[in-house]
């Protein structure tokens, strides 16, 4: 792959066959699924695709809008997390709202487990916005009695 400027803009020059890997995307082969021929974006520039944070992206949707393979687009994102850009008319916040929690979010996590009959279990359950169970709220309330009973001494 050759990439230089012309006119302001980024564009490559693919030759065909090749295996190439760039600072944007590790690892592309020069084989695109057989969709990608059908693609609006084929004819416009790549640039629109990808704006500046926060920068417009009206102009690729549009052009996804009247695509007539969004939805394969939108599963070859989906399928290898693309991180950056507009793939099936969606961005990537919106992209990533789309995937079951956990997935393409950051790293996992475990949910903490609640220690019931604690203030600490008590403050594990808001933060879950769940209500909390008899024990949880008993502690929490010895806690606020405590603290009221430490404000007034002082």
């Amino acid at each position: 792959m050759t990439a230089h400027m012309a006119s302001g803009r980024r564009t490559a020059v693919i030759r065909p066959g090749t295996h190439y890997a760039t600072e944007w995307a590790p690892s592309i082969t020069n084989d695109p699924p057989e969709w990608t021929l059908a693609a609006a974006c084929q004819y416009v520039d790549a640039e629109i695709f990808f704006p500046e944070k926060g920068g417009s992206t009206r102009e690729a949707k549009q052009v996804c809008a009247g695509c007539p393979v969004t939805a394969e687009c939108l599963a070859f994102a989906l399928e290898h997390q693309e991180r950056f850009g507009i793939y099936g008319g969606l961005s990537e916040r919106e992209r990533r709202r789309l995937l079951p929690p956990g997935l393409g979010r950051g790293r996992t996590r475990t949910p903490k487990p609640i220690q019931h009959g604690s203030y600490g279990g008590y403050t594990t359950h808001r933060r879950r916005d769940e209500l909390p169970c008899g024990s949880c709220h008993d502690a929490a309330r010895r806690v606020w009695l405590a603290r009221k009973q430490r404000r007034r001494s002082a």
